[in-house]
């Protein structure tokens, strides 16, 4: 199997939803990766239903052909190869294409919780910097010639600016090493993954990076089960979608005994404090009636929804707080220019 760049959630889930719907329709597997190849626009796409299709030709299954490509993630075609045999394909493509279209709505907004705040950081550090090393020494030196001085916060701005400009070398240094990191990150899956995966290790079990595991986790639960695994390969496929910090791999661990000791799997999860006391007995009564997929759509449905608001409400706090830090600093400077400049003309008029 070749070792290719992952593809995106968003294509990948979009991917699944099509073949759901070509072979509910009746159409095999290779005649679905023909007409998605048909009306495939990109030539990327294009080459990988091409070697899908090769794949097909020679007798391959459809997970074992999408997992030659090495495209595709490898949960996907494990989940894929327990629905061709539990004759559950279908609603297994279904699965696949709701869990990955959640990843998807994830990672977006992870994205935009840190790239606006960070836009707006950036920008106020270019201001204050530029006030700082350019603007302040030009109107201290225009007050001199005056015979005025600035005041100590002012003077202090400026040392930090001159400072500034004696270490522009080092400064140049640090900011290319750093953009080379941030290169390294964004090109470099391995690297991106091993970074990510330690600060995920220590502190993915806290605050939001939590809640994001939790999420995952009963995402993933309720496409296994779905697909027909037994309870505890379900928790074993979930927790390693979902995994990596020490306390959330703690409480998958512990999930697994308590099933082994003969617990169900809704009150493992409960007792793991993965669900709440309301899910858990929603989950039983959803069982009782053999509704417990359905209920379990539901709570991750439901689960999703408090992680985006809580998302978007750090959003709200962090933007505005930048927004009046920046504004304080940057009066505070322009202030410390405007009195002299008052002095100086109250001494005029």
């Amino acid at each position: 199997m070749k070792k290719r760049k992952t593809l995106e959630n968003a294509y990948i889930s979009m991917f699944c939803r099509e073949l759901y719907m070509l072979i509910e329709a009746g159409a095999g597997p290779a005649e679905s990766i023909m007409m998605l190849n048909e009306y495939e626009a990109a030539e990327a796409g294009k080459a990988i239903m091409d070697d899908v299709l090769k794949a097909l030709d020679a007798g391959s299954t459809l997970s074992d052909a999408l997992r030659q490509t090495g495209y595709f993630p490898g949960y996907m075609v494990n989940m894929l190869a327990l629905g061709e045999k539990t004759g559950r394909m279908t609603a297994t493509l279904k699965a696949l294409a709701d869990f990955y279209d959640r990843q998807d709505r994830i990672e977006v907004s992870i994205k935009n919780a840190v790239f606006y705040p960070l836009i707006v950081l950036i920008m106020m550090v270019a201001i204050m910097l530029i006030l700082i090393v350019q603007v302040l020494p030009m109107f201290n030196e225009t007050f001199h010639r005056m015979g005025v001085q600035m005041n100590a916060l002012a003077a202090g701005f400026m040392r930090f600016g001159a400072w500034l400009n004696g270490a522009s070398l080092a400064l140049d240094i640090i900011i290319g090493v750093i953009v080379f990191f941030v290169i390294l990150i964004w090109t470099i899956p391995s690297f991106r993954n091993s970074l990510f995966g330690g600060f995920r290790k220590k502190w993915g079990h806290r605050g939001l990076m939590g809640d994001i595991a939790t999420v995952r986790f009963m995402s993933a639960l309720s496409l296994t089960t779905a697909s027909g695994l037994d309870t505890e390969d379900a928790v074993l496929n979930a927790a390693a979608v979902s995994g990596g910090a020490k306390n959330v791999d703690r409480k998958h661990k512990e999930c697994l005994k308590l099933l082994g000791e003969g617990n169900t799997l809704f009150e493992s999860i409960y007792r793991t404090g993965l669900i709440s006391s309301r899910d858990n007995k929603m989950l039983m009564l959803g069982a009782r009636g053999g509704l417990a997929d359905e209920v379990m759509e539901q709570i991750v449905a439901r689960k999703e929804r408090r992680l985006q608001d809580k998302i978007d409400k750090i959003i709200a706090r962090l933007e505005p707080t930048l927004v009046i830090i920046s504004s304080v600093l940057i009066g505070i400077v322009l202030l410390s220019v405007m009195l002299p400049l008052m002095s100086i003309m109250t001494s005029i008029g």
